[in-house]
């Protein structure tokens, strides 16, 4: 799989990198993070600066790994919420640079 970058209904992007992995990163209405609360009026609206975000990540077959990243989470949910930019930041690092056996 290629490389690349996809914006979201305006509210986020998905990175997939060559190891396969997609990291999904969400900060439009109703997603876990500051704009969870905001009412959506459309595909052409602008979404405000978010504090926090909702992220997820999945291998190229389409099974869900978040939680390999988030082991200290609670629940069975297959996306974290209310995370912080620098934890995305790391989170896609960690993502970027995960082995060829994670993606499995």
């Amino acid at each position: 799989m290629a490389a690349a970058f996809r914006i979201i209904r305006s509210s986020g992007f998905h990175l997939t990198f060559s190891n396969g992995l997609t990291v999904s990163v969400q900060f439009g209405p109703g997603n876990y993070g500051s704009n969870y609360d905001m009412m959506f009026d459309g595909d052409d609206q602008k979404v405000p600066e978010a504090y926090t975000a909702e992220v997820a990540v999945w291998n190229e077959k389409g099974r869900w790994i978040t939680r390999q990243f988030f082991p200290d989470c609670d629940g069975d949910d297959t996306v974290v919420g209310y995370v912080t930019p620098d934890r995305v930041a790391d989170l896609i690092t960690d993502v970027k640079n995960a082995p060829r056996e994670v993606t499995q």
